[in-house]
């Protein structure tokens, strides 16, 4: 049956060849019956396209799995200090700032630079005047005309009845009151013309000077110039900035913007740090650290509004020199070294070692199997670099950082 099947798959030739009385059948087969035999044939070539067999593989080797290694630090006692260092600046507590009421006018001149001491009153920078400062000269000219003219008026007047008092010498004194009430009824009216004159020359003298005044700066009280803007050809004035600012350097204060403004409290005394150099007789140069005494004042006591503040916001304190005899640089870097808490002979670990689970602090530890686990701890005094551990370890004990 096998050789058979084997004939049929090498081809209809010689499956007929050994089976002829099929291919004598062939020729009153059905239709059906040849598509039956076609599957039959297809079967059977498709078993010689198996897949072979497939080669079984080596059982590898099953090697041990390395362990993970982890860095760990220990336990210790010693003291913790929080402390802040809180920047500090020296300066003018009573400043002015100028600058122009007027926008988009040409600048004409800046008459003064950073460092320079002024006077009350002083010009400091101007506009281009456009024309309002001749126009202000011929108003003043005209007003001072018109000043000329109604005196002039009232001597006329004073003539006109001298000269009638004695045309009508003798006369009844009725006859001597009309005529000079007549003369003052003329005068009267030539007089309300020139006041009339007056009054609208000197509302153009008035909008004309202001338009003058709002193209000048002056220097509001004596001081030194703190800022001044560079000259420029073809800048144009603007009422948002600064033209020049003035200071006044004989009320001056240490300044510093910290979040921890509620350490600082009026009449505490700081000391106020800072570094100077000084060329040794070797040629190099040594770094010196300096402090001054600090008393805390409120913004009040230096004239200024007070400012609102809230915790985790940063805020204004100001200081003052205990000794105002010292002569103090503004552009020197001063410093405050704040000591906001400490501990001493406490557990401590590296602040990177401790972590934190739903807002909880935890360490992670090792057991025997060196299989990593956490614990919860409770910190105490937590600083830039440690942290203290109140309860959770124990000195000595190892955790994973």
């Amino acid at each position: 049956m096998l050789r058979n099947l084997a004939a049929a798959a090498q081809g209809p030739q010689r499956f007929f060849l050994r089976f002829p009385f099929i291919e004598k059948g062939l020729t009153i087969l059905k239709p059906r019956h040849l598509i039956f035999l076609l599957c039959l044939c297809c079967i059977l070539t498709g078993c010689s396209l198996l897949p072979p067999e497939p080669t079984i593989r080596n059982t590898p080797l099953i090697q041990d799995q390395e362990l993970p290694t982890y860095d760990l630090v220990q336990v210790t006692r010693g003291n913790l200090r929080l402390e802040h260092t809180i920047g500090v600046e020296y300066i003018s507590t009573k400043t002015k700032s100028l600058r122009f009421s007027v926008a988009d006018v040409p600048f004409a001149d800046i008459y003064v630079k950073k460092g320079d001491t002024v006077k009350a009153g002083q010009l400091l920078a101007q506009l281009d005047m456009q024309g309002y400062d001749i126009q202000l000269a011929e108003y003043e000219l005209e007003l001072q005309s018109l000043e000329l003219d109604l005196t002039a008026l009232e001597e006329n007047r004073a003539l006109a009845l001298a000269r009638k008092h004695l045309q009508l010498a003798g006369r009844p004194d009725a006859e001597i009151t009309e005529a000079c009430n007549q003369i003052h009824a003329q005068y009267d009216r030539q007089k309300q013309t020139l006041l009339d004159e007056k009054y609208i020359l000197q509302m153009q003298h008035q909008q004309c000077k202001e338009q003058v005044e709002q193209r000048k700066l002056f220097a509001p009280m004596d001081g030194i110039v703190s800022f001044a803007v560079a000259m420029e050809y073809g800048m144009v004035s603007k009422t948002t900035s600064d033209v020049v600012r003035i200071k006044d350097p004989s009320v001056a204060a240490f300044r510093a913007n910290t979040r921890q403004w509620h350490a600082f409290q009026p009449g505490d005394t700081f000391s106020i740090q800072y570094y100077t150099s000084s060329l040794q007789p070797d040629g190099t140069i040594q770094s010196l650290l300096n402090s001054l005494d600090a008393v805390v004042v409120t913004e009040t006591q230096l004239g200024l509004n007070e400012t609102s503040k809230e915790d985790g916001f940063e805020a204004r304190v100001y200081l003052q020199p205990a000794d105002p005899s010292l002569e103090i640089s503004e552009g020197q870097p001063y410093f405050i070294s704040l000591l906001e808490s400490s501990r001493e002979d406490v557990l401590i670990l590296p602040r990177k070692a401790v972590f934190y689970a739903d807002q909880q602090p935890i360490v992670y530890c090792l057991d025997e199997n060196n299989m990593r686990y956490y614990k919860y701890v409770e910190l105490g005094l937590v600083t830039n670099e440690f942290v203290e551990i109140v309860s959770g370890l124990a000195e000595g004990d190892y955790v994973i950082q």
